[in-house]
């Protein structure tokens, strides 16, 4: 009861959805009650402290500590995608395919913004004095999927409800906001970049929303597009699973994988879409362990 309570707290102090809460209870099954309880509690009470950012480690404001070069794979996720949507956002400007200005426009600006978001990310990393890592083949294939949409209803449901939900908002916001709160010195560009949306995002998640609800895409094509990027996201997770092994955070990794799955599909519940979200997750968990990997071009 007492480890239920703390979860409770912490989904409050970060102010996060409570559906999160038996993925968090889940993820501390694997300590026993009294270090769980410990653990939970270090990320409530830490009073002013701060975190440390060196060279060489990255320290949290309740005392863990990580070597900052294995964290770098993780940031480099943020980085790059922030770089290929900067991209997509400007192809898709270039190359609407229904001719509709106001399309071209939105994607072109929002364009600056991702540019803008990439630019603060990479910061970061120069700041601890590193370069950004390769991305994996199976991130720059989440992306490609991504870029082959042509639709303009398509490209904002997986942008701004499948990729913001399970994308930025858990390893933006939750996985800044929870586990790396270290000196705003450092965090402060990161931090702004993940937690602000400019209005032109807003506009295009409420867009996406309308579509959605008004039934602009075919609810079995919707269904597909959803499975296949989030079916993507798994793949991509899984790749860096080595590396949080090294960096001592795979029960994390973990953790934030299960989210990316639900929050996407939980967005979509919330917005009118008529599925089971439970079995929803089981049919995409299914799907990426047996390597079902969705076509390139999702014509």
């Amino acid at each position: 009861m007492l480890r239920e309570a703390l979860v409770d707290t912490v989904l409050e102090k970060y102010s996060l959805p409570r559906w999160l809460k038996p993925y968090v209870l889940e993820y501390l099954k694997g300590n026993s009650t009294a270090a769980a309880i410990k653990h939970a509690a270090s990320f409530i009470n830490v009073g002013r402290k701060k975190g440390i950012i060196t060279k060489d480690e990255i320290i949290l404001p309740n005392g863990t500590k990580f070597k900052s070069d294995q964290i770098l794979h993780l940031v480099s996720l943020f980085l790059y995608g922030e770089y290929r949507m900067g991209r997509i956002s400007r192809k898709w400007a270039a190359t609407d395919t229904d001719g509709n200005i106001s399309h071209s426009n939105y994607f072109m600006v929002v364009s600056n913004v991702e540019v803008k978001r990439a630019r603060a990310i990479k910061s970061l990393v120069q700041g601890l004095g590193h370069k950004p890592v390769e991305p994996t083949k199976e991130l720059v294939e989440l992306f490609d999927y991504i870029e082959n949409l042509r639709v303009w209803g398509e490209r904002l449901l997986a942008k701004k409800i499948i990729l913001f939900n399970s994308f930025a908002l858990p390893f933006g916001y939750i996985f800044y906001r929870v586990f790396y709160p270290v000196s705003p010195e450092f965090m402060r560009s990161f931090g702004t970049v993940f937690s602000r949306r400019a209005p032109e995002e807003q506009a295009g998640e409420e867009e996406a929303a309308i579509i959605v609800q008004s039934g602009g895409i075919e609810k079995k094509r919707l269904m597909k597009i959803t499975e296949d990027v989030l079916v993507l996201i798994i793949k991509a997770l899984e790749a860096e699973m080595k590396n949080a092994k090294k960096a001592g955070i795979e029960r994390e990794v973990v953790l934030l994988k299960d989210v990316a799955i639900a929050c996407p599909l939980r967005r979509l519940k919330g917005i009118g879409v008529d599925f089971d979200v439970e079995e929803e997750i089981s049919r995409i968990k299914k799907r990426a362990n047996r390597g079902m990997a969705p076509d390139a071009a999702p014509l």
